[in-house]
Protein backbone atom coordinates (compact mmCIF):
# COMPACT_ATOMS: atom_id res chain seq x y z
CA UNK A 1 0.00 0.00 0.00
CA UNK A 2 2.86 2.61 0.65
CA UNK A 3 4.73 1.94 -2.00
CA UNK A 4 1.30 2.47 -4.11
CA UNK A 5 0.82 5.80 -2.89
CA UNK A 6 4.27 6.82 -3.58
CA UNK A 7 3.65 5.93 -6.81
CA UNK A 8 0.57 7.80 -6.84
CA UNK A 9 2.79 10.76 -5.79
CA UNK A 10 5.22 10.28 -8.42
CA UNK A 11 2.85 10.24 -10.95
CA UNK A 12 1.07 13.53 -9.86
CA UNK A 13 4.59 15.11 -9.78
CA UNK A 14 5.03 14.37 -13.05
CA UNK A 15 1.46 15.34 -14.25
CA UNK A 16 2.13 19.09 -12.43
CA UNK A 17 5.75 19.57 -13.85
CA UNK A 18 4.32 18.58 -17.59
CA UNK A 19 1.75 20.81 -17.44
CA UNK A 20 3.58 23.80 -16.00
CA UNK A 21 6.41 22.82 -18.95
CA UNK A 22 3.69 23.06 -21.09
CA UNK A 23 2.59 25.97 -19.89
CA UNK A 24 5.39 27.93 -20.01
CA UNK A 25 5.83 27.30 -23.20
CA UNK A 26 2.54 29.51 -24.00
CA UNK A 27 3.96 31.78 -21.79
CA UNK A 28 6.20 33.92 -23.33
CA UNK A 29 5.02 36.88 -25.53
CA UNK A 30 2.08 35.29 -25.88
CA UNK A 31 -1.74 37.77 -26.67
CA UNK A 32 -4.77 36.84 -26.50
CA UNK A 33 -7.89 38.70 -28.00
CA UNK A 34 -9.76 40.20 -24.65
CA UNK A 35 -12.61 42.02 -26.91
CA UNK A 36 -13.27 43.44 -30.21
CA UNK A 37 -14.82 45.11 -32.90
CA UNK A 38 -16.57 44.51 -36.88
CA UNK A 39 -14.67 41.80 -38.02
CA UNK A 40 -10.81 41.67 -37.87
CA UNK A 41 -9.09 38.16 -38.85
CA UNK A 42 -5.88 36.36 -38.94
CA UNK A 43 -4.00 35.08 -41.77
CA UNK A 44 -1.90 32.01 -40.97
CA UNK A 45 -0.60 29.82 -43.16
CA UNK A 46 -2.90 31.78 -46.65
CA UNK A 47 -5.81 30.83 -44.47
CA UNK A 48 -7.88 33.51 -42.92
CA UNK A 49 -10.18 32.62 -39.50
CA UNK A 50 -12.23 35.68 -38.32
CA UNK A 51 -11.13 36.33 -34.47
CA UNK A 52 -12.64 35.40 -31.28
CA UNK A 53 -12.50 36.39 -27.61
CA UNK A 54 -9.76 34.68 -26.12
CA UNK A 55 -8.22 33.03 -29.50
CA UNK A 56 -4.64 33.12 -29.56
CA UNK A 57 -2.88 35.37 -31.70
CA UNK A 58 -0.08 33.25 -33.29
CA UNK A 59 3.56 34.83 -33.69
CA UNK A 60 3.60 33.34 -37.02
CA UNK A 61 -0.46 35.02 -37.91
CA UNK A 62 -0.72 38.56 -38.95
CA UNK A 63 -3.71 40.58 -37.50
CA UNK A 64 -5.76 42.60 -40.10
CA UNK A 65 -8.26 45.41 -38.95
CA UNK A 66 -10.58 47.23 -41.93
CA UNK A 67 -12.96 50.24 -41.35
CA UNK A 68 -14.45 50.15 -38.22
CA UNK A 69 -12.66 47.28 -36.56
CA UNK A 70 -11.06 47.54 -33.13
CA UNK A 71 -9.20 44.93 -31.15
CA UNK A 72 -8.45 44.78 -27.55
CA UNK A 73 -5.89 41.81 -26.63
CA UNK A 74 -3.88 41.30 -23.36
CA UNK A 75 -0.42 39.50 -22.11
CA UNK A 76 0.44 37.69 -19.19
CA UNK A 77 1.51 40.61 -16.84
CA UNK A 78 -2.58 41.89 -17.33
CA UNK A 79 -1.54 44.34 -19.61
CA UNK A 80 -4.18 45.84 -22.44
CA UNK A 81 -3.59 47.06 -25.80
CA UNK A 82 -5.83 48.51 -28.37
CA UNK A 83 -5.55 48.45 -32.29
CA UNK A 84 -8.16 50.66 -33.74
CA UNK A 85 -6.38 51.59 -37.22
CA UNK A 86 -6.78 50.16 -40.51
CA UNK A 87 -3.83 48.20 -41.24
CA UNK A 88 -2.18 44.18 -41.12
CA UNK A 89 0.21 43.77 -38.35
CA UNK A 90 2.48 40.73 -37.31
CA UNK A 91 3.86 40.15 -34.26
CA UNK A 92 6.49 41.89 -34.05
CA UNK A 93 4.07 44.87 -34.70
CA UNK A 94 1.92 44.17 -31.83
CA UNK A 95 4.74 44.43 -29.15
CA UNK A 96 4.99 47.72 -30.51
CA UNK A 97 1.86 48.55 -29.45
CA UNK A 98 1.82 51.09 -26.24
CA UNK A 99 0.05 49.82 -22.94
CA UNK A 100 -3.07 51.18 -21.93
CA UNK A 101 -2.46 52.19 -18.70
CA UNK A 102 -4.58 50.32 -15.33
CA UNK A 103 -6.36 53.56 -13.39
CA UNK A 104 -6.51 50.66 -10.73
CA UNK A 105 -4.53 47.62 -9.95
CA UNK A 106 -7.88 45.39 -9.65
CA UNK A 107 -7.76 46.03 -13.18
CA UNK A 108 -4.75 44.41 -14.01
CA UNK A 109 -5.48 41.92 -11.68
CA UNK A 110 -8.34 40.90 -13.85
CA UNK A 111 -7.03 41.13 -16.99
CA UNK A 112 -4.24 38.70 -15.60
CA UNK A 113 -6.39 36.44 -14.52
CA UNK A 114 -8.27 36.35 -17.69
CA UNK A 115 -4.94 35.88 -20.10
CA UNK A 116 -4.14 32.60 -17.37
CA UNK A 117 -7.78 31.51 -18.53
CA UNK A 118 -7.26 31.90 -22.07
CA UNK A 119 -3.85 30.04 -21.86
CA UNK A 120 -5.30 27.05 -19.87
CA UNK A 121 -7.92 26.14 -21.97
CA UNK A 122 -5.30 26.31 -25.31
CA UNK A 123 -3.23 24.12 -22.82
CA UNK A 124 -6.18 21.79 -21.58
CA UNK A 125 -7.58 21.39 -25.24
CA UNK A 126 -3.16 20.86 -26.46
CA UNK A 127 -2.64 17.87 -23.43
CA UNK A 128 -4.80 16.81 -20.77
CA UNK A 129 -1.58 16.47 -18.34
CA UNK A 130 -2.34 18.23 -15.21
CA UNK A 131 -5.57 19.03 -16.05
CA UNK A 132 -7.46 16.12 -14.73
CA UNK A 133 -7.29 14.48 -11.51
CA UNK A 134 -3.81 12.62 -11.07
CA UNK A 135 -4.08 11.50 -7.01
CA UNK A 136 -2.98 15.48 -5.77
CA UNK A 137 -6.14 15.74 -3.79
CA UNK A 138 -6.23 19.33 -3.72
CA UNK A 139 -6.76 19.47 -7.20
CA UNK A 140 -10.59 18.72 -6.05
CA UNK A 141 -11.47 21.43 -3.90
CA UNK A 142 -13.39 24.26 -5.62
CA UNK A 143 -15.09 26.41 -3.34
CA UNK A 144 -14.58 28.17 -1.20
CA UNK A 145 -11.40 28.60 -3.14
CA UNK A 146 -7.94 29.48 -0.97
CA UNK A 147 -7.49 31.92 1.50
CA UNK A 148 -11.33 33.93 0.55
CA UNK A 149 -13.42 35.76 2.80
CA UNK A 150 -17.10 34.31 3.18
CA UNK A 151 -20.08 35.91 3.81
CA UNK A 152 -23.59 33.76 3.84
CA UNK A 153 -26.14 31.87 5.97
CA UNK A 154 -24.73 28.92 4.42
CA UNK A 155 -21.58 27.68 3.13
CA UNK A 156 -21.52 24.87 0.02
CA UNK A 157 -18.29 22.98 0.01
CA UNK A 158 -17.68 21.72 -3.61
CA UNK A 159 -15.38 19.69 -5.07
CA UNK A 160 -14.15 17.74 -8.20
CA UNK A 161 -15.39 14.37 -9.15
CA UNK A 162 -12.79 11.74 -9.22
CA UNK A 163 -13.01 9.76 -12.07
CA UNK A 164 -14.21 5.88 -11.00
CA UNK A 165 -15.55 7.33 -7.71
CA UNK A 166 -17.87 5.12 -6.15
CA UNK A 167 -16.96 5.68 -2.20
CA UNK A 168 -17.62 8.52 0.58
CA UNK A 169 -15.32 11.67 0.02
CA UNK A 170 -14.67 12.77 2.96
CA UNK A 171 -14.67 16.92 4.08
CA UNK A 172 -12.27 17.82 7.05
CA UNK A 173 -13.15 20.70 8.85
CA UNK A 174 -10.71 22.63 11.27
CA UNK A 175 -12.09 25.04 13.14
CA UNK A 176 -9.08 27.36 13.75
CA UNK A 177 -10.56 29.40 16.74
CA UNK A 178 -11.53 25.81 18.84
CA UNK A 179 -9.28 23.60 17.26
CA UNK A 180 -12.38 21.32 16.25
CA UNK A 181 -11.77 19.13 13.56
CA UNK A 182 -15.17 17.70 11.91
CA UNK A 183 -14.77 14.56 9.50
CA UNK A 184 -17.85 13.99 7.17
CA UNK A 185 -18.55 11.64 4.39
CA UNK A 186 -20.35 11.82 1.06
CA UNK A 187 -20.41 10.28 -1.71
CA UNK A 188 -21.65 13.91 -3.53
CA UNK A 189 -19.05 16.45 -4.23
CA UNK A 190 -20.84 19.26 -2.65
CA UNK A 191 -21.67 19.42 1.12
CA UNK A 192 -23.80 22.32 2.30
CA UNK A 193 -23.21 23.34 5.43
CA UNK A 194 -25.57 26.46 7.78
CA UNK A 195 -23.74 28.92 9.30
CA UNK A 196 -23.75 29.53 13.08
CA UNK A 197 -24.75 25.74 13.07
CA UNK A 198 -22.26 24.06 15.53
CA UNK A 199 -19.41 23.50 12.42
CA UNK A 200 -19.82 27.23 11.30
CA UNK A 201 -19.88 30.20 12.92
CA UNK A 202 -19.13 33.75 11.80
CA UNK A 203 -16.01 35.54 12.74
CA UNK A 204 -14.20 32.51 12.57
CA UNK A 205 -11.59 31.02 10.36
CA UNK A 206 -11.66 27.17 8.69
CA UNK A 207 -9.31 25.01 7.07
CA UNK A 208 -11.02 22.44 4.93
CA UNK A 209 -9.74 19.76 2.72
CA UNK A 210 -11.27 16.43 0.54
CA UNK A 211 -9.89 13.26 0.87
CA UNK A 212 -10.79 9.56 -0.26
CA UNK A 213 -9.84 8.22 3.32
CA UNK A 214 -11.75 8.64 6.58
CA UNK A 215 -8.35 7.85 8.52
CA UNK A 216 -5.89 10.43 6.66
CA UNK A 217 -3.18 11.87 8.19
CA UNK A 218 -3.74 15.71 8.77
CA UNK A 219 -0.20 16.05 8.74
CA UNK A 220 -0.21 14.95 4.76
CA UNK A 221 -3.32 16.69 3.97
CA UNK A 222 -3.13 19.94 1.81
CA UNK A 223 -5.53 22.42 3.30
CA UNK A 224 -7.52 25.16 1.88
CA UNK A 225 -8.43 28.32 4.63
CA UNK A 226 -11.19 31.12 4.35
CA UNK A 227 -12.52 33.09 7.19
CA UNK A 228 -16.21 33.90 7.77
CA UNK A 229 -16.75 37.37 7.38
CA UNK A 230 -19.82 38.93 9.91
CA UNK A 231 -22.44 41.08 8.26
CA UNK A 232 -20.15 44.46 9.45
CA UNK A 233 -17.28 43.46 7.99
CA UNK A 234 -18.97 42.38 4.71
CA UNK A 235 -20.23 46.55 4.77
CA UNK A 236 -16.83 47.76 5.24
CA UNK A 237 -15.70 45.29 1.97
CA UNK A 238 -18.26 46.95 0.12
CA UNK A 239 -16.73 50.32 -0.79
CA UNK A 240 -13.73 48.31 -2.24
CA UNK A 241 -16.25 45.53 -4.20
CA UNK A 242 -18.60 48.15 -5.88
CA UNK A 243 -15.95 49.70 -8.19
CA UNK A 244 -14.58 46.00 -9.02
CA UNK A 245 -18.40 45.48 -9.88
CA UNK A 246 -18.67 48.39 -11.98
CA UNK A 247 -15.45 47.43 -13.77
CA UNK A 248 -16.41 44.18 -14.44
CA UNK A 249 -19.87 44.83 -15.51
CA UNK A 250 -17.85 47.51 -18.35
CA UNK A 251 -15.99 44.27 -19.37
CA UNK A 252 -19.28 42.66 -20.16
CA UNK A 253 -19.75 39.78 -17.51
CA UNK A 254 -23.17 39.12 -16.19
CA UNK A 255 -24.22 38.74 -13.19
CA UNK A 256 -23.34 34.94 -12.08
CA UNK A 257 -19.95 35.65 -13.67
CA UNK A 258 -19.34 38.46 -11.59
CA UNK A 259 -19.94 36.93 -8.67
CA UNK A 260 -17.68 33.90 -9.76
CA UNK A 261 -14.99 36.54 -10.55
CA UNK A 262 -15.55 38.01 -6.72
CA UNK A 263 -14.62 34.43 -5.54
CA UNK A 264 -11.99 33.34 -7.60
CA UNK A 265 -9.65 36.50 -7.95
CA UNK A 266 -10.36 38.70 -5.21
CA UNK A 267 -11.05 36.63 -2.89
CA UNK A 268 -14.70 37.70 -1.92
CA UNK A 269 -16.93 35.07 -1.92
CA UNK A 270 -20.77 35.35 -1.28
Amino acid sequence: MEMENICKIKRACLSILIFAFTLNLFSQDQFYVNKFEGIPYLEINDSIKPITRGMLIKKEALLTLNNNDVVHFINKEGNEYILDEIGSYSHSKLLEVPVIEATKPYMKTFLSYTWRKFTNRVVDNRSRSGVVYRGDEALLMLYPVDSAKVIGAEVSFKWNKKEGKEKNYYLILKDINTNKTTILGTPATSLTILVNDSLLKADHSYEWAITENKYQSLKKTTFYSFHLITEAEFKSLNKDIKPIIAYLKQEGLSRSEIRTTLCEVYKICQ
